[in-house]
Order: C-alpha cells, then structure tokens, then sequence
C-alpha cells in the first residue's frame, strides 16, 4: 500500500524512538512526592497486578441485585492501543474481557463511532468498504469531512494516481480550501455541519433525473421492501419518538412481513410504501435551491458534482466517497455517513473496483481494533456485549440475530452464531457445549478469592 514510504507518523516514529528524551525504564511517583524514581520491569508488573487483583477482590460484582449472575468488575478499565498488531489485540480482548472488565475502549470511540453506527446496519461491517489500493480504480473521487492530502498523504497517492492513470475526476467539498482541494478538479465550499443536507440534495438530484442504476437497486438493496403503514416523518421527526424519554419506538419502521415472515416487495418501485418512493418523499424538499440555502454552495457547482456522480451510474464506472473526522465529529455524523452509504448504493457503487464509502483512520490500526471489539458495548465481530437480561447462549443470540426477511437473503448479521461459536473457540481454547451459557462467563465461578499469579487456576472459571 505504501509502496516503501513512510506516512509523517510513520517518520515521526524515527524520532521518537532516537529521541534523548525517550522513556526507557518504568518510573513510579509515590503519592504526595514530586520525584519520579525508576524501578525495575518487575516491580512495576507486580505492582500493576497487585493493584488490579486488590481492587478486583474488592469490587467484582458476580450477582445483581435480583441475584442474577452478571459478572462484572466496573472499578478498573483499560485503554486499549490503536497503534498495535492484531495479535496484541486478541490478547487486550482476552485479558479485559477474562476478567469481567466492561470498561474496555479504544481510539475509535473518539474519531469513528458514528461511522459503525452508519456503516455497520448499512453493509454489515463499520469499516471502509474497499482498500487504499483499489481507490486507483475510481472514475470519480470525492473528498468530504477530511483532507486527506495532508491527513492521510501516502494512501492519496493512490488518488492521485486515479486521476493521472485512471483519467478520474477527483472533486472536494470542504468549508476549507485545502491541500486536497489543492489537487483536485473542482473544489466547493460548504458550510461545516450542513452535510447531510449536501448529500441528500444530490440523491434528489439522481432521484429526480432518473440517474439510478436500477437492476443494482432493485437486487442489491432493500429499495422494493415495504414499510408499515404507520411509518411517518412529519415536521422533522420520524413515528415512534417519546417526548419524555427523547427516544425512538422504532417498531413502525420495519417492514410489512406475509404469513412466512418474509418481507413484502414491489419489484416495480409503485407501491407507496416501499423504501424507493418513502426515500423520494423524503428527499424532496432538498432542491438545488434549498442546498444553496442551508451549505452555502452556489446552485452551479452542486448541480455540477451532482452530474459528475450521476456518471458513475453505469455499470463501467465507479465513485469512490472518502472521509475522516470532519464528518464522524458532528453530532449527526452517522446521519451522514448513512447518507453517503444511500447515495453509493443508488449508483452501484458498492461492492465494486473503484466504488465504496471509505472511512479514513487516523491510527495504524484503529480498524482492526474495532473489528475485535475492544469496544466497551462490542465484541469481535460488531457482535453487541450481553446485557444481564441475555443470561443464556439461547436468549442472546435469539435476541441478536435479525430474522430473514427473504429467500436466499444475505445478511451478515444472522451468521452470529457461528462468529460466536468460533469467538469461544479462540477464547476458551475449546468450542462451546450445549449452549447453555456464554463463554464470556468464564468469569463467574473465579471470583475475588483466585490468585492472579497461580496458573494452576487457569482453567477454574470455565464453563459450558
């Protein structure tokens, strides 16, 4: 991917590393003392053992108030790298979660949670869609909610190299002009946070110029399901929402189910309650006009990046849409990522050479660390953590694993029992046996009283 140089992090590395000031000894500062003294690697492993095993036998909650086995240690947390190998990792998940630790997270908790939220119920995974690599394949590049040029300079490029090879038109949207808009073909200013409006104008835009692919449409998203008679959108909010509580009932957002449970379609696109005409309704008040109004973007240059886009409608051409942080750090940021993920979908751009929604991380491995779950709400897989009312193998995964909704459906999600079959495996040593208990309770009979340093007790919080 690199091709042999080194991002600034990377040479940042060198630095640091042969820096004079580099710490190369633990160092402990007693309470009260403004002195650091150094020790030995031993006496600062102990000592953070120590510290862990005292607070765990003090504070490790094996039954909630009910009396219902829950397992849990909230007093201590661990902040995971975004910085390390895969490798290190499993072993993050498999020492936190071990020991009944909830507060895991790492790095993507601050620059990418919108993006798994947006990303994951969009494609099944909350990662970039294609690679670095196959960003050379794009016909068109846009570039909104990051600068990739000066963020990210040795996967661009591959941008770059899109443009030069691959005749691609590379196009930034950015309240700045900056270093990529520097080298792209067509740079329009936007208001920050005023995104959303952006990219709903231009799925108006192919909407209402018929600039779809359709026979992508119709068999690769769930345009032609139908949605509940009671799904409403009405003076900015959706059906379902409690004042009060200042949530969502979303139960009038699912589908119209026949007698098999299988989703109700109209493969013409008529009906009106299907997504295709509820997504049209939706989209219809964000005209050029009222872009204009809300992003600051002259009428010209949107309806100009609105038919670049529509180009890539075709089954030989591609898009590619990257972002970063400038969209993950609104609070709306996952309302526009999923806009993006809408937009690529109308076009047929998913799942093709060239095509995708790429999330930009700032980190070495931020998005391997998501994908193993070291998350404090997550395990590997994006699978959800057990709540103390999933008690049993049965319960949780029944209440994870979303029914099909058709005939030869694929959806990633209702293989969540072979990912935990398989996530016990690499927990435990040894798949699970009569699913009678999650292999996350492997905690429940180790208790306070086991000695952290005795390997003898390894195996005495196992269960079946």
């Amino acid at each position: 991917m690199s091709r042999g140089s080194l991002c600034p992090k990377g040479a940042g590395v060198l630095d640091y590393i042969h820096s004079e000031n580099r710490l190369q000894y633990p160092e402990y500062r007693a309470p009260g003392s403004d002195k650091w003294q150094r020790i030995s690697w031993d006496e600062a492993i102990n000592r953070i053992a120590r510290l862990m095993k005292d607070d765990r036998d003090a504070n490790f909650i094996e039954k909630n108030a009910d009396g219902l086995t829950v397992n849990r240690w909230t007093t201590t947390g661990m902040l995971c790298s975004s910085a390390a190998s895969n490798e290190t990792g499993i072993l993050d998940g498999k020492f936190t979660r071990s020991l009944g630790m909830v507060a895991i997270d790492c790095q993507a908790r601050l620059c990418h949670g919108p993006t798994v939220s947006a990303l994951a119920p969009t494609f099944g995974r909350g990662a970039m869609t294609n690679n670095w690599v196959d960003i050379k394949n794009a016909n068109v590049v846009l570039i909104m909610g990051g600068n990739a040029a000066e963020a990210h300079p040795v996967g661009f490029k591959w941008v770059i190299e899109a443009q030069t090879k691959n005749d691609a038109t590379v196009v930034v949207v950015d309240p700045r002009f900056n270093r990529s808009a520097a080298v792209a073909d067509l740079y329009a200013p936007i208001r920050a946070g005023s995104d959303t409006a952006f990219l709903l104008g231009v799925i108006r835009y192919l909407l209402e110029n018929d600039r779809v692919q359709h026979e992508y449409v119709r068999h690769y998203t769930n345009a032609s399901l139908i949605i509940r008679d009671d799904y409403q959108f009405n003076d900015g909010l959706f059906s379902g929402y409690d004042a009060k509580k200042r949530q969502y009932d979303k139960s009038s957002w699912f589908y119209q189910l026949d007698e098999q449970g299988n989703a109700l379609r109209d493969e013409t696109l008529s009906h009106p309650r299907c997504v295709w005409n509820l997504l049209k309704a939706h989209v219809e008040r964000y005209t050029p006009e009222m872009v204009n109004r809300l992003c600051g973007t002259s009428v010209a240059d949107f309806k100009r990046i609105c038919e670049i886009l529509a180009s890539t409608s075709v089954p030989d051409r591609t898009a590619t849409i990257l972002y970063a942080l400038g969209w993950t750090h609104h609070s709306a940021g996952a309302q526009i990522i999923r806009a993006a993920a809408m937009l690529q979908l109308l076009l047929g751009n998913i799942g093709m050479a060239g095509g995708g929604v790429n999330a930009l991380r700032g980190h070495s491995n931020i998005q391997g660390y998501t994908d193993l779950g070291l998350l404090s709400t997550n395990l590997p897989g994006y699978m959800p953590l057990p709540s103390e009312k999933q008690p049993d193998y049965q319960t949780y995964i029944s209440q994870i694993t979303p029914p099909s909704l058709g005939v030869n459906e694929v959806n990633y999600w209702q293989k969540y029992a072979e990912i935990l079959r398989q996530h016990d495996e690499k927990l435990l040593g040894r798949p699970r046996h009569g699913g009678k208990s999650l292999g996350l309770r492997l905690a429940a009979e180790m208790g306070p009283s086991v000695r952290c340093d005795d390997p003898s007790r390894a195996d005495a919080g196992r269960q079946n």
